[in-house]
């Protein structure tokens, strides 16, 4: 619940951030207030619940064809788990009495985590803290993400180039400040 929360938090502050606002705090306050809210959407916590619970085996069950997987809410705002999946008769491997919905996915997690390994990488042996501010993964859209400054974009653009990854797997995003999340990145 807590890497859920930091990570909205994250995606909050990136927006307003890059929004470059003068109501900035004001702002923030909104968007905290939101995802409060949010998070406390009857059967949030359930549908986290089971997807730690049942994470594991819907990975194994989907195999390679696995891209990843969030909490969504349908227009009632009730919540639900969406697997991203590479080819969708997987789902018929999926067996659980919880609602899902399955979207499909150009790259599986590997792919991703590939991308995301090589910039990371990349990144802590040439010190590129001052170029990148944040790199992560980010299964709804299939894409890793890259924080940076936008005058650092096109150097970066040649970087991975450079580095020969699939670009079309990779979204530059505008970043002015950097990002600590405490603990390990874990995509599921």
């Amino acid at each position: 619940m807590k890497y859920i929360i930091g990570i909205l938090f994250l995606a909050a502050n990136c927006a307003l951030a890059a929004s470059g606002d003068d109501d900035y705090f004001e702002k923030r306050a909104e968007v905290i207030e939101k995802i409060q809210i949010r998070m406390n959407v009857p059967g949030n916590k359930e549908v986290l619940d089971l997807m730690r619970e049942n994470g594991e085996s819907i990975r194994k069950s989907l195999g390679a064809s696995y891209a990843g997987s969030w909490v969504d809410y349908d227009e009632e705002d009730r919540a639900y788990q969406v697997i991203a999946v590479t080819d969708l008769a997987a789902k018929n491997r999926v067996h659980v009495d919880y609602r899902l919905e399955f979207v499909e996915a150009e790259r599986n997690i590997e792919q991703l985590n590939a991308v995301y390994s090589e910039i990371e990488r990349f990144w802590e042996e040439n010190g590129l803290r001052l170029v990148i501010y944040y790199v992560q993964i980010e299964p709804r859209i299939n894409k890793v993400l890259v924080g940076a400054p936008l005058v650092n974009h096109e150097r970066i653009i040649g970087v991975l180039q450079n580095l020969k990854l699939d670009m079309n797997a990779i979204q530059l995003q505008e970043a002015n400040s950097t990002v600590t999340l405490y603990g390990k990145q874990v995509v599921n």
